[in-house]
């Protein structure tokens, strides 16, 4: 990617460059903010390649770890950038996902990224064991500092897919993400699989979407007493935005109700695509 582009469904949501990436987190740092969701997104060339997929992001994580490294780096996606098909894993002839080399692949995976220099790598909560496999995976490359993000409770909600848009997966993942995440209505299995990723290693547990779910993000904090993220997905933030546009809702009240309320549920991490403009609000404020 030679410059900065609109991510298409997402207003004033740009896909960077490196360098255009690195100033990004460097003027955010100053104002304040240390912990950085970072998503690499390589060239169509690469699509169905995890081995090149891997290569990228790893050089993608050296240069900004190199250039910043005193914000968190948390590194997200992977299946979903290397598999153009939709499906989160490696597929047989009949569209079954082979578990054990999927697994094989996904900790290989965060072991390139730890190694890379990234501080957090990602679970999706879409593969049984993941987190254990990802968890040996690092030790065994003496990558012990390097910490795990569980997504144990990922709702297969129709919100997350605006960022999936203009990508080769985007036609195909919309029924195989949702068949491959927790029922929205199903709290109870949610539950047990934040409880066994606790148990297998994760480090912070993430729920998402978050503005419908703060259910689930004040159980986890009650229940476990673990890190709690939350990630306002893609289409919340469309909502939001699309509300604005029309003058039905005030932008900066209805964003600010959102992180209050998030943060009152029990959220220590709240990944959003309003950062600049929420340090404006608060700034503004004072």
């Amino acid at each position: 990617m030679a410059r900065a582009t609109p991510v298409e469904n997402l207003p004033n949501v740009n896909y960077y460059t490196v360098d255009e990436a690195i100033d990004e987190i460097k003027e955010l740092r100053d104002m304040g903010i240390k912990h950085f969701v970072i998503r690499p997104r390589p060239d169509k060339t690469l699509a169905n390649d995890p081995q090149g997929v891997m290569k990228f992001e790893a050089r993608v994580i050296e240069k900004i770890a190199k250039a910043c490294p005193d914000v968190t780096k948390i590194i997200d996606g992977y299946f979903g950038m290397a598999r153009s098909n939709g499906y989160y894993g490696v597929v047989d002839g009949n569209g079954m996902v082979k578990q054990e080399e999927s697994l094989r692949e996904l900790t290989a995976h965060a072991v390139t990224q730890g190694g890379a220099g990234a501080d957090i790598v990602v679970s999706l909560g879409r593969l049984d064991n993941a987190v254990s496999s990802m968890r040996a995976g690092l030790d065994a490359a003496q990558l012990h500092n390097v910490a795990i993000l569980a997504y144990s409770i990922n709702f297969g909600s129709s919100l997350a897919h605006a960022m999936l848009d203009g990508t080769d997966m985007a036609a195909n993942s919309y029924a195989q993400t949702i068949a491959s995440k927790i029922g929205v209505g199903n709290i109870d299995e949610a539950l047990r699989q934040t409880a066994i990723e606790i148990a297998q290693g994760a480090d912070y547990i993430g729920v998402k979407p978050a503005t419908i779910f703060m259910d689930a993000i004040t159980r986890v904090k009650q229940e476990f007493r673990v890190p709690v993220a939350t990630y306002i997905v893609s289409k919340e933030y469309c909502m939001v935005k699309a509300a604005t546009e029309r003058g039905w809702v005030n932008e900066r009240d209805t964003v600010m109700e959102y992180m209050l309320s998030m943060k009152r549920a029990g959220a220590d991490k709240i990944f959003n695509y309003w950062v600049r403009d929420v340090l404006r609000w608060l700034k503004e404020a004072e």
